[in-house]
């Protein structure tokens, strides 16, 4: 009767091996913690993703607003500049990354450039 019971026991603890939910519970955590070890987190990433604006930036973007005739900005009108010129950054950087400034330059091409023959027609 006693192995009896312990082969009850053994089956049942196998039961447990063959549930769904113990292999998403397992899984779920390892898959986690191997993309965080393999992805670049925000404190991992190198100093060229930020955008970073000197005094002479925001010196130029004072001058640039007066020269248009206006009075010195205000600290809420810099605020805006500031925002805009971060703006114009990150776009800039996304259209970098999508390549968008070589699909102009040959889009403006006069004549097409087949990269198959390596010449121009």
């Amino acid at each position: 009767m006693r192995r009896r019971d312990l082969r009850e026991r053994a089956t049942g603890n196998r039961h447990w091996l063959s549930e769904p939910l113990l292999h998403f519970l397992l899984a779920g955590p390892a898959l986690f913690l191997v993309h965080q070890a393999l992805s670049p987190t925000a404190a991992n990433q190198d100093a060229s993703s930020r955008i970073t604006l000197t005094e002479d930036d925001l010196r130029q973007m004072t001058i640039a607003w007066h020269a248009q005739g206006r009075p010195l900005p205000t600290p809420e009108q810099m605020q805006s500049l500031v925002e805009t010129k971060v703006r114009e950054e990150i776009l800039y950087r996304e259209a970098l990354a999508l390549e968008l400034f070589a699909t102009l330059r040959e889009a403006s091409s006069p004549e097409p450039i087949h990269p198959s023959r390596g010449d121009q027609a």
